[in-house]
């Protein structure tokens, strides 16, 4: 057994027992480069023993699924997932109709630009501060 699925299975019976909350929030995670809804984790203080990251490959399977070209490599992950927490509310079809195609792309654009504007400021104050101890030598 691999390290992913038994960090799956450790995850599955949290997941399972999750319910669809209709007020849920969805926004586009970073690290995974797929959408998340706030119901699709129980709270923090419940996975102190697990980790949550392992279902990266999920959300970004599911996102794919969304734009409409599957990327394969994560399959088996998502495959996976089905088999250990069938009843999550990650699985819902609305989760991975095409509809949200726009929204994603809005989200990924956003988030991307707040990313890069984050960085150049970092790039800015690396290159101050260099500046400045050149100048104090």
């Amino acid at each position: 057994m691999s390290e992913q699925s038994d960090r799956l299975r450790r995850i599955a019976p949290k997941l399972n027992a999750l319910r669809p909350d209709p007020n849920a929030r969805v926004n586009y995670e970073l690290m995974s480069g797929g959408l998340v809804w706030s119901d699709e984790l129980p709270p923090w203080e419940e996975l102190q023993d697990v980790e949550p990251h392992c279902l990266r490959g999920i959300w970004r399977y599911r996102s794919t699924l969304i734009l409409g070209a599957a990327e394969e490599r994560f399959r088996s992950t998502w495959d996976e997932g089905q088999t250990l927490f069938p009843n999550w509310p990650g699985f819902l079809p609305d989760r991975q109709a095409t509809s949200w195609r726009e929204f994603f792309v809005e989200q990924e654009a956003k988030l991307l630009l707040a990313w890069e504007e984050l960085d150049e400021r970092y790039e800015r104050q690396k290159v101050k501060k260099n500046g400045d101890s050149a100048a104090a030598v």
